[in-house]
């Protein structure tokens, strides 16, 4: 489904000025969607609890993210994107995989990163969405949000890594929130 996103994306501009995909040829469509680049990363952060309800204030948090990296002009890159979030608290002697959790987080996101262009790339995002919270006997449902800054490293061709720092928020009957600190990584093509 995201393939026929991106495809739909790169042709969709050759359909809009009246020529056809086969008209357009090869050189008019990267012509068309150059300065467009597929961005592909994953996050993996330290969580800690903010709220009252979130007595378990620490645990982690894994965020798949995939969106298209556009170039504004004059250094600045927007990448539109959607994002799945899996985030787990529990007392810090219990943290495992095999440990029953005093809170899970799920959440599904859409948002946008504002980037610098170069080598090192300064971040601001935001993202906003649903989220579901299980503190383990039944689950809430609400708006879920993020915002943060990154620091990305691009010097590596397709390769991105970096550090991440954000705010994170599901509001159900309270806010339940935390703070994300982490490490991400990705491909740009």
């Amino acid at each position: 489904m995201v393939a026929s996103l991106f495809l739909l994306l790169a042709v969709l501009p050759a359909t809009d000025a009246g020529i056809s995909p086969e008209q357009a040829g090869a050189d008019e469509l990267a012509e068309r969607t150059r300065g467009v680049q597929v961005m592909i990363a994953v996050d993996a952060n330290a969580v800690i609890g903010l709220s009252d309800e979130n007595d378990s204030t620490t645990g982690f948090s894994v965020d798949p993210r995939v969106g298209l990296q556009l170039e504004l002009g004059k250094g600045l890159l927007l990448t539109p994107e959607i994002m799945g979030s899996f985030a787990r608290f529990g007392k810090p002697s219990r943290i495992s995989i095999d440990s029953p959790p005093d809170h899970t987080a799920f959440r599904a996101l859409g948002g946008v990163r504002l980037s610098w262009a170069g080598d090192f790339q300064p971040t601001l995002f935001v993202h906003g969405g649903l989220g579901r919270r299980d503190p383990g006997h039944g689950h809430e449902l609400g708006a879920a949000f993020d915002a943060g800054a990154a620091l990305d490293y691009a010097g590596l061709g397709v390769f991105r890594v970096g550090i991440q720092a954000s705010w994170n928020a599901i509001a159900i009957s309270g806010l339940f929130d935390w703070i994300g600190l982490g490490i991400h990584g990705g491909l740009v093509f």
